[in-house]
């Protein structure tokens, strides 16, 4: 049988070490391939992060993401929440905050809608017709 993808959602009580394990469980490559990809010398290194004897570096959270077949965004937005989530916090209030592959996909469809127009949801009505409209079309 064939091993999934780790691309699934995880709920917000696994921890960042879990969904390593679980996508180095998940995944085809090797632990010398992903660390290779994520710019680690050595494959121990995810075994101490799946362990939780490391934290997963900040600096190679993306590659390491992309090297097991995650969203980059939503990883490093784990990572964060975990070990720096005041930071994450001042990044989300900020109006910064990291998109997923999705929701830029989402984004670059409102922005084509809208021809590049800055749209503006302005009354409770508008949130929920748009909330609607995202639920019917999207949620499945």
């Amino acid at each position: 049988m064939p091993k999934t993808t780790a691309k699934t959602t995880t709920p917000s009580d696994v921890s960042v070490a879990q969904i390593v394990g679980f996508s180095l469980d998940a995944s085809e490559k090797t632990r010398d391939q992903i660390a290779k990809e994520a710019g680690f010398n050595r494959g121990n290194v995810l075994s101490m992060i799946r362990n939780g004897q490391m934290p997963v570096p900040l600096r190679a959270a993306p590659k390491l993401a992309i090297a097991l077949g995650l969203d980059p965004a939503t990883f490093v937005r784990r990572v964060l929440s975990e070990q720096q989530p005041e930071l994450l916090g001042v990044i989300d209030s900020a109006g910064f905050g990291l998109l997923s592959t999705n929701e830029v996909k989402i984004m670059s469809v409102i922005r084509s809608v809208t021809k590049g127009a800055d749209p503006g949801i302005h009354s409770r009505e508008q949130e929920r017709d748009f909330a609607r409209a995202c639920r019917d079309t999207l949620v499945r």
